[in-house]
């Protein structure tokens, strides 16, 4: 109930500070038993070309996203890659 997914392009990260936030902060969006509507963070980046000496000024990019683990387990086709058993974890 824990897991956090993260999904972006490989060149859209988290500062890894925002990334220990996720770890010890208390994120509604992320406690668990939702019903996977908005349990998810959406990044505020800012947009370089090519260089970090490009910046677009005046526009932003709304990635990479984290999203309650428990919900991208229900993403797909449950036959083929049937729902993580998180009970396993726990001892």
């Amino acid at each position: 109930p824990d897991d956090v997914a993260i999904t972006g392009d490989i060149d859209e990260s988290f500062s890894r500070d925002f990334l220990r936030a996720l770890q010890i902060c208390d994120v509604p969006q992320f406690r668990p038993g939702q019903n996977c509507k908005s349990p998810k963070v959406l990044a505020s980046t800012k947009i370089f070309e090519s260089s970090p000496e490009c910046v677009w000024k005046d526009r932003r990019w709304f990635h990479p996203d984290a999203i309650l683990g428990e919900c991208v387990d229900q993403i797909g086709d449950a036959k083929l890659h049937p729902p993580t058993n998180r009970d396993k974890w726990n001892h």
